[in-house]
């Protein structure tokens, strides 16, 4: 039935198998439909902002990043607002910085 090509949420014995990993360990109401396989976390988080953000979303990103999140943030139409992590604080997010960032909506 899919003419083809592999269904885009991944193979189902590999979404299968990822189900009953997570059920075996306690993992309660996870079903088959909730499991996406992708080429690696940087496709996944490309296609989660595609998937969620609206145009002018603003997207809080702790600094420094991974600079995919700032990209995929981007090209998905959002923009990227970032928040400082410092080494001094142990890399710990400054929750003044972020309430500071954060707007009402």
């Amino acid at each position: 039935n899919a003419q083809g090509y592999a269904d885009s949420r991944g193979l189902f014995a590999a979404r299968k198998a990822v189900m009953q990993y997570y059920q075996s360990r306690g993992v309660k109401n996870i079903e088959i439909e909730d499991i996406y396989i992708g080429n690696g976390v940087s496709e996944l988080i490309s296609l989660t902002m595609m998937a969620l953000l609206n145009p002018h979303d603003e997207i809080l990103i702790p600094s420094p990043d991974y600079p995919l999140w700032t990209t995929s943030v981007g090209l998905a139409g959002g923009t990227p607002v970032h928040y400082v992590c410092d080494e001094a604080s142990d890399w710990n997010p400054d929750l003044k910085d972020i309430e500071s960032r954060s707007e009402e909506r």
